[in-house]
């Protein structure tokens, strides 16, 4: 048994690998950390902490996350939680008076973690599927990008960061 679950739903692998470099770092700094895709996620009341985290799409986390919440949602409010999510933008947006996006996306699950937090990803156009290309497109109209913001956005883009994981397992740390 872990000391430390760190449970990720994820696409396209940015998020396995955010969750996997957070684990690792919480494995060097002395805690027992383990990740596990939400498909095969074991029992969480067994460890002492568990975090969750998700690829972000359309601000909010993965069908498979929302549903494990649901599911789970009273052995999760009774354990130690922490959430991450992974985007290409980590800020909060605000726009027309209202807020969105960054670490109220996490808010709108009420699980109130001990530690939350929104981790950079990875942004690789030529491996989406078509829904998620047309929903990006669609996404880039509705902002009223120009077509050569569009082709810069449609370049691969890597932002996944080890001080924002390492950091992250910092927080986590003070958490516990």
């Amino acid at each position: 048994m872990s000391d430390i679950l760190v449970i990720y739903a994820s696409r396209y692998g940015s998020t396995a690998q955010v969750a996997q470099m957070i684990a690792d770092f919480l494995n060097e700094k002395g805690h027992l950390a383990e990740t596990a895709d939400v498909k095969d996620a074991p029992d969480v009341s067994r460890h002492n902490m568990v975090l969750l985290g998700s690829g972000i799409y359309a601000h909010k986390l993965l069908p498979e996350m929302e549903e494990f919440i649901a599911e789970q949602r009273s052995i999760l409010a009774s354990c130690r939680l922490g959430m991450f999510g992974v985007a290409m933008r980590t800020e909060v947006i605000h726009k027309n008076g209202r807020s969105f996006g960054g670490e109220l996306i996490l808010d709108k699950y009420e699980l109130n973690p001990l530690v939350k937090g929104m981790l950079h990803g990875r942004m690789d156009f030529s491996v989406l599927t078509e829904k998620d290309r047309g929903g990006l497109e669609r996404f880039y109209d509705s902002i009223g990008l120009s077509p050569e913001q569009k082709a810069e956005r449609r370049k691969m883009r890597d932002e996944i960061s080890e001080d924002e994981c390492s950091n992250f397992a910092d927080q986590v740390i003070k958490a516990l």
